[in-house]
């Protein structure tokens, strides 16, 4: 009987170590740092054939205390759902899960794509990695259509400093509330559509509204609706591997202050920050099954001035195995205004990544 419940249990992880060294415009936003980014366990069982858990626990920047001094990193759950197939094709989760939205939001180990780091502008304006508490139906249709919807919780993005007064930004990322206590006076809808009956290719789509993306009626932000767009293909020109990643997304806010002053309240539509969106393109090249070179641009304008950027970057990935990937790359990024040049950066990342 043990032997048979052990058989039910599957048991994984991931993780990433990177070194970075970026030379900024202000030597004082320069970056030289060794850094343990992830460390990433996965735990599932399998109750029935058609009843299973997930779970995901990860470890950020090394962890968050040791011998009582803080740490810059975060212990996080990113994942604990039950998912049911309650028909042929058709699934339904529960609890923590990553929402699908974009490339790189539901797979992301370190040996899926290319750069130290992942792309800005689903980090930024996404924002990846994103995860709530609710519910998905999924739908497996014929050909290689899926079709998912989902209501979960939703942002908290911050539109007042410490002091309590009104910044006129709204940094997205800022606003995830990691299924940590969080308010669900508003929730959020997504809805995605993608398409795999290609071998090597990805289509998809994905639209989501939130209620009050601050969860604070009258604020000067209210409503925001996210649509996004992504095209993935990994294939061969005789021989040699060619892929090609492409992704769009945007964001359009409103909000009232609901007769509160400029001195108390900002409309975010009195900001530049009421549509944030950025997109990226990514071809790479693949000589053997053992290195990949590639090229991303990146155009980011975000929820804040610092988040307003064009930035390039050009490097390889060299794989010891399918699943463990050296990496190194060069990256060079503009800000498109004045105020922020000084955090214009050039330099060279490396990167060590694994998964089982």
């Amino acid at each position: 009987p043990l032997l048979e419940g052990l058989q039910n249990i599957s048991i994984g992880g991931y993780g990433e170590v990177h070194y970075n060294n970026l030379e900024a415009e202000d030597s004082d936003n320069d970056l030289d740092e060794f850094d343990i980014h992830r460390f990433v366990l996965f735990l599932g069982y399998q109750f029935t054939d058609t009843l299973r858990f997930y779970s995901e626990v990860e470890i950020e920047h090394g962890g968050v205390e040791s011998d009582g001094d803080p740490l810059n990193g975060e212990l996080e759950i990113e994942q604990a759902f039950i998912e049911w197939d309650f028909a042929e094709n058709t699934s339904v989760l529960g609890g923590v899960f990553l929402l699908p939205v974009g490339i790189i939001n539901e797979t992301h180990e370190p040996e899926t794509f290319y750069g130290v780091e992942r792309n800005t502008v689903e980090a930024e304006i996404i924002p990846a990695t994103w995860w709530a508490v609710g519910s998905k139906l999924t739908h497996r249709f014929d050909k290689g259509f899926t079709l998912e919807g989902a209501v979960h919780s939703g942002l908290e993005i911050p539109v007042f400093d410490d002091a309590g007064a009104p910044t006129g930004q709204a940094r997205v990322r800022s606003g995830r509330q990691k299924a940590s206590n969080a308010d669900g006076s508003h929730v959020a809808y997504t809805v995605a559509a993608s398409y795999t009956g290609v071998q090597g290719l990805e289509v998809g789509v994905a639209a989501q509204l939130q209620d009050d993306a601050t969860q604070v009626s009258g604020d000067g932000l209210d409503d925001g609706v996210l649509l996004e767009g992504h095209v993935a293909y990994n294939g061969y020109i005789g021989n040699m591997g060619v892929g090609l990643r492409a992704l769009y997304a945007q964001w359009d806010f409103d909000g009232d202050c609901d007769g509160g002053t400029s001195a108390t309240c900002i409309e975010i539509e009195d900001t530049d920050y009421d549509k944030q969106q950025g997109w990226y393109i990514e071809p790479s090249i693949k000589p053997t099954d053992s290195i990949g070179f590639f090229f991303r641009y990146e155009d980011v304008e975000g929820g804040r001035s610092r988040a307003e950027f064009d930035q390039w970057t050009l490097g390889l990935n060299y794989w010891l195995h399918e699943i463990v990937v050296h990496k190194a790359d060069y990256q060079d990024r503009e800000h498109d205004n004045a105020p922020n040049e000084d955090r214009d950066f050039k330099g060279y990342n490396l990167g060590l990544g694994w998964s089982f």
